[in-house]
C-alpha cells in the first residue's frame, strides 16, 4: 500500500480522486491548499503526490520547486493536474520538477496508469528507504542499515498509534523515541507495529571516532526480544484480554515470575490493577511505561497464572485505535461526515442526507453499497438495500459520539412526487445519480435544495455522456449543485462527495 497526497481545492474532485485511489488499494491524503501540503508530505512520508496547478495562495509551481528543496521530500514523484492546455504551462511546470503533468479533466483510468508507473520509479541515488511496515518489516530494515553500516535517521509513523525516530550511526543503533518512551523500550513499541509508514534518510559521516559503547543499544538482542515476545504472545492469545476489557486482581500478590519472563513489568501491572480495578489493557499500555507488546505479554502471563482476570467481558470494548478493523473505518467516515456537518453549521444530533437514484443508476449504486466493509453484519444498510430494491423509500440510521446520521434514499420512479424531497430543506445534502432516462422528480428536489437555507449542497453523479449533458443541463444557473463526472466506487466516496461546505 503506498501513500498518496491529493493537493486539490475542488472538494468534489478531490473526493472522487480519493475515492478511486482508496479502491485501488492505496492510503490518501487530503490538502486543499499548498502550504499545508508541503508540510504533510515531509510528516507523513507520502509516497507521491497529485498536486492541482491552480491552487489559492500558494500555487502548484511553488509548490513543487518547496518538496523539492526539502530533503523529506526532494525525491517524492509530483503529478501535476491542470486546466491549461498550452505547451509553456507544462514545460514550467515539469522543469519546477514535477514528474508527470494530465490535463483536465482527467481520464481516471489514465491517472491511474500514471500513478503506477510514478509508484514504480525511484531515482536509484535516492539516499532515502521508504515504505508500508506491513510489507517491509522494521526488524528486516534495521537488520540492513546494521550490516551495510549506514549513518541516518529512521522515522517511523503509524497515525494514531504515534510516531518515533531512531539514529543510527555506521550501522549502530545509537538513540530512540517512540512517543513517551526513549531508548530499548522505544526500539520494541516500533517493532511491535503491523502498520504504519517508515523512512530512513541517509547521513554522510564526516569523520570522528567510533560511538562509545555506552551510547550504544544492543540491537541484536532487541530483535531477539522482540521476536521471543511475539512467539510468547502467540502461546497465549485466548488469556490476551481485549482492549477495553476491565481487569482486577485475583490474588494479593503477583505470582512467583521465573526467567525470562522477569524482564517483563508484570509486577508493576499486578500492583497497578490491584490497586485501581477495572483498569483495561487500553491504560495500561497509555501509561507508555515500557513498550505495548511487553504490557501486552505481562497482562497475559498474570491472566494465564490466575493473578489477573477480566471483571466484566460484557463490558469489553476495542477502545484503542490501533484495534480498528475494516469494518469501523465506515463509522469513522460517517463521524468526519458529521464533523464536516457540524463546521458548516448544522446540528449534528439527527442530521438527514438524501440519496436519489435513477433506476438506470440502481445496480451500479447497488454494488458500491454492498462493497463497505462488514456489509452483511451492517443491518441498517442491508435493510436499505431490500427496501430500495422493492422500490420502496428507505432509511439507514448511524448513531456516533459525534451526532445521528441519517441516510434518506429513493429510486426515482418516471412519474410523481419523491418520497424524500419534504425533507430537503433540512438536509445535510443531496446526491442524484443520473442515468440517461427522463425523470421530472429531480427538478423538483433541485429547485427545493436552491430555496432551503443554511450551507447544504446537491451532487449530480454523471457517470456516461449522456448523463452528464443532463447533469449539466440541470445544474445550469443554480448556486448549490455541482456535477462529478465520475461515479463514486464506494458508499465512502459517496459520503465524502456529501460533505458540507463551511
Amino acid at each position: 500500500m503506498s501513500t498518496i497526497l491529493v493537493v486539490e481545492n475542488d472538494s468534489v474532485f478531490a473526493a472522487v480522486l480519493e475515492d478511486h485511489l482508496r479502491v485501488a488499494g492505496h492510503r490518501v491524503l487530503i490538502a486543499d491548499e499548498g502550504a499545508r501540503a508541503v508540510s504533510l508530505a515531509g510528516e507523513e512520508a507520502v509516497d507521491l503526490v497529485v498536486l492541482e496547478r491552480s491552487l489559492p495562495a500558494v500555487s502548484g509551481i511553488e509548490v513543487v520547486r518547496a518538496l523539492r528543496a526539502e530533503p523529506e521530500t526532494h525525491a517524492v514523484p509530483i503529478l501535476m493536474l491542470s486546466e491549461h492546455k498550452d505547451r509553456a504551462d507544462r514545460v514550467a511546470a515539469l522543469r519546477a520538477g514535477a514528474d508527470d503533468y494530465l490535463h483536465k479533466p482527467v481520464d481516471l483510468e489514465e491517472l491511474a496508469l500514471r500513478v503506477n508507473r510514478l509508484l514504480g520509479h525511484r531515482p536509484a541515488a535516492a539516499p532515502v528507504l521508504a515504505g508500508d511496515v506491513a510489507s517491509h518489516p522494521l526488524n528486516e530494515l534495521l537488520q540492513y542499515v546494521h550490516l551495510a553500516g549506514k549513518s541516518g535517521r529512521l522515522v517511523v509513523r503509524a497515525g494514531d498509534r504515534g510516531d518515533g525516530e531512531a539514529r543510527i550511526r555506521r550501522g549502530k543503533l545509537i538513540a530512540a523515541r517512540w512517543r513517551g518512551l526513549r531508548g530499548k523500550d522505544a526500539v520494541l513499541a516500533m517493532l511491535g507495529l503491523d502498520r504504519g509508514r517508515f523512512r530512513f534518510e541517509s547521513e554522510e559521516e564526516n569523520g570522528g571516532g567510533p560511538t562509545p559503547a555506552e551510547n550504544v543499544l544492543p540491537l541484536h538482542d532487541l530483535l531477539l526480544h522482540a521476536s521471543w515476545i511475539e512467539d510468547e504472545l502467540a502461546a497465549r492469545r485466548q488469556h490476551l484480554p481485549a482492549t477495553g476489557a476491565p481487569l482486577r486482581a485475583r490474588a494479593a500478590a503477583p505470582p512467583e515470575i521465573e526467567a525470562p519472563f522477569r524482564d517483563l513489568p508484570i509486577e508493576r501491572i499486578f500492583h497497578r490493577v490491584a490497586a485501581q480495578p477495572g483498569l483495561r489493557l487500553y491504560d495500561l499500555i497509555g501509561d507508555q511505561a515500557e513498550a505495548p507488546m511487553s504490557t501486552r505479554l505481562a497482562v497475559a502471563w498474570l491472566i494465564e497464572q490466575g493473578a489477573l482476570a477480566i471483571e466484566d467481558p460484557a463490558a469489553a470494548k476495542a477502545l484503542s485505535t490501533s484495534e480498528i478493523t475494516d469494518s469501523m473505518l465506515f463509522e469513522l467516515t460517517v463521524t468526519s461526515l458529521l464533523v464536516a456537518a457540524q463546521n458548516a453549521g448544522f446540528d449534528a444530533k439527527g442530521l438527514p442526507f438524501l440519496l436519489a437514484i435513477e433506476p438506470g443508476a440502481w445496480p451500479t449504486f447497488k454494488q458500491v453499497v454492498q462493497g463497505v466493509p462488514g456489509y452483511l453484519k451492517n443491518e441498517p444498510l442491508r435493510t436499505l438495500v431490500e427496501k430500495l430494491d422493492k422500490r420502496q423509500a428507505g432509511s439507514a440510521v448511524f448513531v456516533t459520539e459525534v451526532g445521528k446520521l441519517s441516510l434518506h434514499a429513493q429510486i426515482l420512479a418516471g412519474e410523481g412526487g419523491s418520497a424524500i424531497a419534504s425533507i430537503v430543506s433540512v438536509c445535510g445534502g443531496v446526491l442524484v445519480w443520473l442515468d440517461e432516462a427522463e425523470t421530472d422528480t429531480i427538478e423538483d428536489l433541485i429547485q427545493r435544495l436552491e430555496a432551503s437555507q443554511g450551507a447544504a449542497r446537491g451532487i449530480l453523479v454523471a457517470a456516461t455522456a449522456g448523463a452528464l449533458a443532463k447533469a449539466e443541463a440541470l445544474a445550469a444557473g443554480t448556486k448549490r449543485w455541482r456535477v462529478s463526472r465520475h461515479a463514486p466506487k464506494s458508499l465512502l466516496g459517496v459520503l465524502r462527495l456529501l460533505h458540507p461546505e463551511s
